[in-house]
């Protein structure tokens, strides 16, 4: 509450696989004043879904990260969710930058730490012609030809700076082509 003045978004405690605990801890802040970001996990009952977007003008998806390499499981998930929540409000997700999920659903806003991963595996990514590509270790090596690759692999930062201009350039591509699909969230 002190920091209301500094905090734009906050989410609320969740107890992941326990909606019912989740919901608690929903209830106990928001009797508190508070309005923390209403989180949906994977594998809740969709009634629940059905109510939060009701009563809510932004919620987020939660608990994808276990299925983040399981696509047909994922989609399957985010299809059901969003079929339910359509664009009637605004949706984060947790744990995912996957460019396809991106594409296909009109999340208003998402973190992973993706960006920061791959620095740990020596590798980078880069936005290209419309899609973020991993680059590994040889192939960035080649790639940045004007400094030596033992310098470039020591240097953290600059890797992360690259990691995150290209995805600032991913986010730039997928508010663009959500704007071409009617869904502007500047406007809503």
């Amino acid at each position: 509450k002190e920091n209301r003045d500094k905090i734009e978004v906050y989410a609320n405690l969740d107890v992941i696989g326990n909606h019912q605990e989740t919901e608690k801890n929903q209830v106990y802040l928001e009797g508190l004043g508070l309005r923390p970001l209403y989180t949906f996990h994977f594998g809740s009952p969709v009634e629940i879904l059905k109510e939060a977007v009701k009563k809510y003008d932004y919620i987020a998806l939660g608990g994808l990260v276990p299925h983040s390499k399981q696509r047909r499981i994922l989609e399957n998930w985010l299809d059901k969710c969003f079929s339910i929540i359509k664009t009637d409000c605004k949706v984060h997700g947790f744990g995912l930058t996957s460019q396809w999920a991106l594409e296909k659903y009109p999340f208003y806003s998402v973190d992973s730490t993706s960006w920061l991963a791959s620095t740990r595996y020596g590798s980078n990514n880069f936005f290209v012609n419309g899609k973020i590509k991993t680059v590994g270790i040889r192939e960035n090596c080649s790639i940045i030809h004007n400094i030596m690759c033992k310098e470039w692999l020591s240097d953290i930062t600059h890797r992360l700076d690259i990691n995150l201009k290209n995805f600032v350039q991913l986010r730039g591509y997928i508010t663009k082509l959500w704007k071409e699909k009617g869904v502007d969230w500047n406007n809503k």
